[in-house]
C-alpha cells in the first residue's frame, strides 16, 4: 500500500516537523518543501517500558491523505517512513494537526501531533 505523506511544490524551501506522543510512543513527522519536489518522513518510536513490540500496526492522517499500514520496529524499537514525492502538501503548514494511532499486541494509542516550534526547522 503506498502511503501517502507530504509533498508539494513550493516556490521557496520550508522544512515543517510535528511531533507528540503518549507514555509508549514518540511520532516525528517532518516535511520538507524544496523545489522541486517535497518529501516527508515520519520516525515511531516505541519508548514504553514493557519489551519492544516486535510490529505495529499505524494509522496516521494527515491533510495529504491517510496512511495505514503494519510495520516492523527495528532493535531500537523505531520504525521509518518515507516518501520522496508525495502530493498533497499545500495545505500543511504551522497549524496543522495529524492524528495518529498506533495498535501493538491488544493495546492502541490515538493521539495528535502538532508543530514542534523548538526544532527550528521552520523557514
Amino acid at each position: 500500500m503506498a502511503l501517502l505523506f507530504l509533498a508539494s511544490c513550493q516556490s521557496s524551501d520550508e522544512k515543517l516537523t510535528f511531533s507528540g506522543g503518549t507514555e509508549n510512543w514518540q511520532v516525528v513527522y517532518e516535511v520538507a518543501k524544496e523545489k522541486p519536489e517535497t518529501t516527508s518522513k515520519v520516525k515511531i518510536k516505541y519508548i514504553g517500558d514493557k519489551p519492544i513490540p516486535k510490529q505495529i500496526a499505524y494509522r496516521i492522517d494527515a491533510p495529504s491523505g491517510s496512511a495505514v499500514d503494519i510495520g516492523s520496529l527495528n532493535k531500537e524499537g523505531e520504525l521509518t517512513i518515507r516518501e520522496d514525492d508525495c502530493l498533497g502538501c499545500q495545505e500543511m503548514n504551522e497549524g496543522t494537526e495529524i492524528n495518529v494511532a498506533i495498535e501493538w499486541g491488544r493495546q492502541i494509542e490515538m493521539f495528535t501531533l502538532h508543530f514542534d516550534e523548538q526544532s527550528g526547522n521552520h523557514k
